[in-house]
Formats: structure tokens, sequence, C-alpha cells
């Protein structure tokens, strides 16, 4: 059996009716009487992002699958359906950090002075970033680049 099937297999044991995690966010935000917009101000993200994370097929990263777990109130194992964990480390922790900081990919960019659609590609795993942006990511996050890339 497929790994997609077994997801879907565990994800119907948990939500019945729902064929992939992403129909399941979509539902309960209709379910919690959210607009995409207000579901943005939580997650920190565009109402763009939030609406991909939406569409079947799309990879919802962990920190974002966490918010929206305590948000729409789903049962807590609902995460272990939604990880890809092919996602390098630097995608997940990015991505993490951000959320933390309160800030959107746009000002993230913005800071670290690369293109919105290259750093949403780091934290989508599409991209990886150099060293000379990995330390301007460190210092903006106040961590290690031991931990940015998983060494610590």
């Amino acid at each position: 059996m497929k790994k997609n099937n077994l997801i879907i297999d565990a994800l119907n044991r948990t939500a019945p009716h729902y064929n992939t995690i992403n129909e399941l966010i979509k539902e309960q935000r209709y379910v919690n009487g959210y607009e995409p917009e207000e579901v943005c101000g939580h997650l920190g993200i565009s109402p763009k992002t939030y609406l991909e994370y939406e569409k079947d097929g799309t990879t919802i990263p962990i920190d974002i699958m966490s918010v929206l777990i305590k948000l729409f109130h789903l049962p807590k194992n609902t995460i272990k359906f939604a990880v890809d964990t092919r996602l390098p480390i630097y995608s997940q922790r990015l991505a993490a950090l951000r959320i933390r900081e309160k800030r959107t990919l746009e000002e993230t960019s913005q800071l670290i002075q690369v293109a919105l659609t290259t750093y949403a590609g780091y934290e989508r795993g599409r991209r990886e970033p150099d060293l000379k942006t990995l330390i301007k990511l460190a210092n903006l996050y106040n961590v290690s680049l031991d931990y940015l890339t998983g060494r610590y």
C-alpha cells in the first residue's frame, strides 16, 4: 500500500469523510466560521498561501498544521497525517521561526534581501539557501547555523 493510501486510511479513522488533509482543513475553516483572511492572521501568512494549503496535494508545513489544529480544535494526532517528513529540516525550522516571530513571508524576504518567491521556496523545500543567506537568517532569528541545518 502506498504512503498516500496509508495516510488516507489513517485520516479516515480520525476524520471519516475526508480524502486528504487539505479537504479537512478547508471544511474546518467553514465549520468554524472563518474567512481565509482571519485564518491568515493566526498563521502570519498571506491569503494566497493559505488557499494553496486548502488545495489537494499541497504540503502543509508542521508549524502551520500545529496552529490549524489548535484553531480548529482538531485531535492532536491529526498532525501525524499532515506532516511531510520529506521537507528538509531547514525548511521546517525557517517556517517555525518566522511564525514564532509573527512575520509574513514577504516581511522576512525583505529583511534578508531576497525575492519573496525565493524565500517561499526555502520554506517549502524547493530551494536551498546559500551560506550567505543562511547566515542572514541565523542572525535574523538569533539562532545558530547548526540549529538551522539540523546539526545541533
